[in-house]
């Protein structure tokens, strides 16, 4: 947050500045909703309302949202233009997480796999990639909670859940939102 909103060569460095500080603060809001009278998170609060009136000003307009993976584009000095993939958890998924992790350790020998899986839009190439970080991110947790190795796998667009679109050729963002998941495999024989 203070990168976002008190270092003035942040908004060189982050391509469209304005909408990518609205969503921070909006999922900051959202990550800091049960703590709201915490101290040390008003401390920041202020901080960072009084350093930046951009801050003040999307805190204000109250807006929540979940944090949400994706491209994130930069302005480099050097090379121009870059982009970077990022898969981020929501903070709703922590429970399961506190669960696989759990059963994990009751097979303590099994093997782990996590999986990534994506909707259909987007390139072969985006899609992969993307799953892999999904299940990266997922495969950290549940190596911290575990001490364990965990393989991953990104397999895109490849194996989808639901359909990517209605019968009539529309998009269909119920479908697309079930296939952006992640399976955590535990004691996954080795055909597979």
């Amino acid at each position: 947050m203070r990168f976002v909103f008190l270092m003035p060569q942040t908004h060189q460095f982050l391509v469209d500045w304005e909408a990518r500080a609205r969503r921070i603060t909006a999922e900051f809001r959202a990550d800091c909703r049960n703590m709201l009278e915490d101290p040390i998170l008003l401390r920041l609060v202020d901080e960072l309302s009084a350093g930046s009136p951009d801050f003040a000003r999307f805190w204000k307009q109250h807006d929540v949202l979940e944090r949400q993976g994706g491209e994130r584009r930069f302005l480099h000095p050097k090379r121009g233009e870059i982009a970077h993939l990022q898969a981020t958890l929501r903070p709703d998924a922590t429970p399961s997480l506190e669960k696989a992790a759990e059963l994990a350790q009751s097979y303590a020998t099994a093997p782990l796999l996590v999986r990534g899986h994506t909707d259909g839009k987007g390139s072969d190439s985006y899609n992969d990639a993307l799953s892999l970080r999904r299940a990266d991110a997922v495969a950290q947790v549940l190596q911290s909670r575990t001490g364990r190795t965990v393989k991953t796998e990104g397999l895109g667009k490849r194996q989808p859940i639901a359909p990517n679109t209605t019968p009539d050729g529309q998009d269909d963002p119920e479908g697309r939102q079930k296939n952006r998941r992640v399976q955590i495999l535990i004691g996954v024989p080795k055909s597979q």
